[in-house]
């Protein structure tokens, strides 16, 4: 959980024995399926905007792809007046390896 930094933010990685084409589009699959919007970055960076809530104002997640199968998830505030992100941020990453996980177990 962070507190008073600007943008607080939580990053995390895992490392999946795969190859990059398949992993790309296991994210791909993961981010429709979480329904988080995203665009694609210099072909490789996946930036998805996570829809507002009563509870949350702007916030994005960062995934990018390494060559050598690590995935690393970063979830921001897009508002310089969030102080406080209650662990949403962790939250969110943690959601989108869970479902990273799960769309893998579906493909073998």
């Amino acid at each position: 959980m962070a507190f008073g930094v600007l943008y607080p933010k939580y990053r995390a990685a895992q490392t999946y024995h795969d190859n990059l084409d398949h992993l790309k589009a296991v994210v791909k699959t993961t981010l429709v399926e979480l329904q988080w919007p995203y665009k694609l970055e210099w072909g490789k960076d996946f930036v998805a905007e996570i829809p507002r809530s009563a509870f949350s104002y702007r916030h994005e997640i960062r995934v990018t792809i390494s060559e050598h199968g690590e995935i690393t998830a970063e979830s921001k505030s897009m508002d310089r007046e969030m102080f406080f992100d209650g662990g949403r941020n962790k939250t969110r990453v943690d959601r989108f390896f869970a479902k990273i996980d799960e769309v893998i177990s579906r493909h073998h």
